[in-house]
């Protein structure tokens, strides 16, 4: 099967599956004693709960003007993108502006 070809400023994500990882508030702030995070530790606020889910997800593929290398997790809103089912798997194609963060190892 042919690969899809990234142009300019776009990205292929991989979505993954946000891990619902409870963990303890230990932030006197927090109004809960819990918190929703990825499986890295991102803490997902209650806005990005509420309004829309983020999704997380790899880049698999890139144009020649993206910054971000392949295989970097990143932070994406639900619903940004054109989703693209391709070779029995469905891809998010997306600006670079359009990510909100990456997830780097501590």
């Amino acid at each position: 099967m042919p690969k899809l070809k990234m142009h300019d400023d776009r990205v292929q994500i991989l979505p993954c599956e946000v891990k619902k990882n409870l963990i303890s508030g230990s932030n006197p702030d927090l109004k809960n004693d819990l918190v929703e995070a990825t499986a890295e530790g991102v803490i997902i606020p209650e806005v990005a709960k509420t309004q829309s889910k983020v999704l997380e997800g790899i880049i698999i593929d890139k144009g020649e003007n993206v910054s971000l290398k392949k295989g970097a997790r990143t932070l994406i809103m639900n619903g940004v993108g054109a989703k693209v089912p391709y070779g029995g798997k469905e891809y998010i194609i997306l600006r670079e502006s359009d990510i909100l963060a990456t997830i780097e190892k501590a």
